[in-house]
């Protein structure tokens, strides 16, 4: 399952997956080497003697085989070819059907045909052999597979041919802890992406994507010669991916074929690190098309896609579009299979269900009113309605409001206006400021519509990495004094790439993100890799979303979703507002004068639903008078921690309710006396006071809005506030910000606010 968030996150061990930032999955780990754990102290990792530390995940799990037997089993493994769309390490990537393949039914005894005794088992992955060579990565709640990976003591191969314009056949040879071959040749050369095309020897070359990519689709799907001048990069089919900022310093990189599911890791020497396969969900319908945002001055937003393969294929948000529609539309006889293997992505809610392609996820919205929740996995119903569409640049589909010279020119008045603002104004007489002054030059004539992804300028380069690379070295031309004039920020190439992800919500919801009333924020991750935007106004009275991501590894816009309407649990707390002065649920109303609210006693837990993960809510007054919502009940142990001082924590027992809506994302602690001890806002509208005279909104810098108000105060108000936190050494809050005597944590990412948390 997935919450409204999903969106923003993707499991991958390594390197960014294509529709957000990843999620690095590792096991426990135990006391540092030559140091023992703190005595009476629980450490992750420690097995107080209840079994090996280093395989602790499955400590007292069923055994399949004998040790001797598993050896085995793994030297199997690690020797069998590696084959696109079909298997790795003899892991299949679908089931015996051609369906989605559940990661449990690949367990088993070796006499069944299954994998026995992982060597170690996590939420969302089991491996095999002493180092990890295999790892089969799957959806840590519904299980379903979503990709194999072999690692560097894998010894079997993904190798094949391709044809040449003259009738030659060529050979490519990936595998791993070794270089890619390509007739025969070692391609032993790091480039950065400006240098690749002038150095046949690299992986990183265009060209020998190409090469790779042409064997990759003719030997293992099929695929007839390509023209001689096809470049699957240009085409936005593969991409190349730099891990640091700095693409002349040797790096990690990797090589991505979009639409056949491979993944290749290359150390900076050129070895392969390791090599992932994912099931390719492509359907007939999505793979030619366009899109279209509506206009300006229609009634409705109009968000469609129109498929250029199948030509009836027509989707839209604003005709209530079933599922029973889509498939008559789009899946046309022959296409069933299509239906098969793609993702049932269940929303945490269980009131709606993602259907993950290759490219595109629609989303399908159950009124659970009249109906049943989800179960894990589900399909929609006939009768269950579209509400969302998401897609990728993997997606082949145009969009009307992509368009190089609109979006650039947008871009340029923002990005000036904020490098304006991270310099004072000059004194009267003062020459300006060199980033007061800085004009930044457009390269673009056309502005043809385009499928999301790079602007690419006519000599076919990555226009944003350029402009970064342009303003890092305007500011490194600054004398000491005027480089101390500049805010630090700059120096962030998020920072300056906030503006072009801004620009593109305003093409996108053609202006209506920076119209009155609207709700506009960007966060970043951990990482420091991604831009990600969001925006929520109203058209005609209906509410819509859009969320669209910037990943600095590619250079590139990489995801976009947008959705309509509500749900009931959106209308349960728009309908408990008391003072309906805003369009949006206030952070500032977690305090009182809502439904959701600290002391409000009218949510009443009247039954739970352990294998749903659901709790039955009893709403006084409310509407609908009765709803179920995901969560646990603190007959299960479930509650909240109230921090008291420091690190010290009172566990409170009580009902925790999941009231994530389609606008609102709310989880609301309801104690044994009735009444909310504590609620959270994960993607929080409005202002919070974390002291009183110290405001907060989603995306502020915590830290310098701290800095800045610890200025204006007393020495007494600041102590008055009793602030627990932990800064990096950048400045960066870490984690969360704490008031203990206000009782009130705003959680960070990179120091900027993303949830807010108010408790009693």
């Amino acid at each position: 399952m997935r919450s409204r968030l999903a969106l923003l996150s993707c499991i991958a061990l390594v390197l960014s997956c294509e529709d957000g930032p990843d999620q690095v999955t590792l096991p426990l780990q135990g006391p540092t080497p030559g140091q023992g754990p703190v005595p009476g102290v629980f450490v992750a990792g420690d097995s107080k003697r209840f079994g090996d530390s280093a395989a602790q995940d499955q400590v007292g799990s069923a055994k399949f085989c004998a040790e001797t037997e598993e050896s085995a089993l793994a030297q199997e493994m690690v020797v069998q070819p590696i084959v696109p769309d079909v298997s790795a390490g003899s892991l299949p990537l679908w089931d015996a059907a051609g369906g989605a393949l559940y990661a449990d039914d690949l367990l088993g005894a070796r006499a069944a045909g299954k994998f026995c005794n992982p060597a170690r088992t996590y939420a969302d992955a089991f491996t095999w052999g002493p180092t990890n060579d295999v790892i089969l990565l799957f959806d840590p709640e519904t299980h379903l597979v979503e990709e194999v990976m072999v690692t560097q003591q894998y010894l079997g191969a993904m190798q094949g041919t391709f044809t040449e314009a003259d009738g030659t056949s060529v050979e490519v040879v990936a595998k791993p802890r070794e270089r890619l071959a390509v007739g025969g040749q070692e391609l032993d050369v790091y480039v950065s992406r400006a240098q690749a095309l002038s150095e046949p020897r690299s992986w990183l070359n265009p060209v020998n994507v190409t090469k790779l990519y042409r064997m990759v689709r003719q030997t293992f799907f099929g695929a007839a010669a390509f023209p001689p001048d096809f470049d699957c990069v240009a085409a936005q089919i593969c991409d190349v991916i730099y891990t640091g900022s700095n693409e002349d310093t040797p790096q990690d990189t990797a090589v991505v074929l979009r639409d056949s599911g491979v993944r290749i890791g290359f150390t900076p020497e050129g070895y392969a690190d390791f090599i992932s396969l994912a099931p390719v969900r492509r359907a007939p319908f999505e793979s030619a098309g366009a899109i279209a945002f509506g206009a300006a001055d229609a009634a409705q937003m109009a968000v469609g896609f129109q498929s250029q393969i199948r030509p009836g294929c027509a989707l839209d948000l604003e005709s209530a579009l079933t599922w029973a529609d889509f498939q008559s539309r789009c899946i046309a006889s022959g296409d069933e299979r299509a239906l098969d293997r793609v993702n049932y992505n269940v929303d945490t809610a269980r009131d709606a269900v993602s259907v993950e392609f290759n490219g595109m996820n629609l989303d399908f919205l159950r009124d659970t009113q009249s109906a049943p929740l989800f179960a894990d996995g589900e399909r929609p119903a006939p009768s269950d309605t579209l509400y969302s569409l998401g897609f990728t640049r993997s997606l082949p589909a145009a969009v009307s409001e992509f368009r190089p010279l609109t979006l650039a020119t947008t871009y340029k008045a923002r990005l000036e206006a904020r490098l304006r603002a991270s310099v004072p104004a000059p004194a009267v007489g003062e020459a300006p400021h060199p980033f007061a002054a800085f004009a930044l030059t457009v390269p673009f004539t056309d502005d043809t519509p385009q499928r999301i992804g790079q602007l690419l300028t006519a000599d076919g380069t990555s226009w944003l990495p350029n402009v970064v690379g342009e303003i890092e070295a305007l500011y490194a031309s600054l004398t000491p004094e005027q480089r101390a004039l500049v805010d630090a920020k700059v120096s962030d190439p998020v920072y300056l790439i906030e503006p072009f992800v801004d620009a593109v919500l305003f093409a996108f919801t053609h202006g209506e993100s920076d119209a009155p009333g609207a709700v506009k924020a960007f966060r970043t991750t951990e990482d420091g890799r991604w831009s990600i935007g969001f925006a929520s106004f109203r058209r005609a009275g209906v509410s819509y979303r859009l969320v669209t991501q910037y990943s600095l590894n590619f250079g590139a816009i990489t995801s976009v979703e947008v959705s309509r309407g509500d749900s009931a649990v959106d209308r349960l707390i728009d309908g408990g507002r008391a003072a309906m002065t805003t369009p949006y649920f206030q952070a500032s109303e977690m305090l009182g004068g809502a439904l959701v609210s600290l002391g409000s006693n009218a949510l009443a837990v009247t039954g739970f639903d352990r294998q749903l993960g659901t709790l039955t809510l009893s709403i006084a007054g409310g509407t609908p008078a009765e709803l179920q919502v995901s969560g646990s009940s603190f007959e299960d142990r479930a509650g909240y921690q109230r921090q008291i001082r420091g690190a010290r924590y009172e566990f409170v027992p009580a009902h925790q309710l999941n009231l994530f809506g389609k606008e609102n994302l709310l989880v609301a602690w309801v104690r044994e006396d009735g009444t909310i001890g504590r609620v959270d806002d994960r993607q929080f509208k409005g202002a919070l006071e974390l002291c009183p005279g110290l405001p907060i909104v989603y995306g502020d810098d915590v830290r310098q809005k701290l800095l800045a108000w610890e200025g204006t105060v007393s020495a007494n108000q600041y102590r008055d506030c009793d602030l627990v936190f932990n800064s990096s050494a950048n400045g960066n809050v870490l984690f969360d910000i704490t008031s203990i005597a206000y009782r009130r944590m705003f959680s960070v990412i990179d120091g900027r606010a993303v949830t807010v948390a108010v408790w009693e």
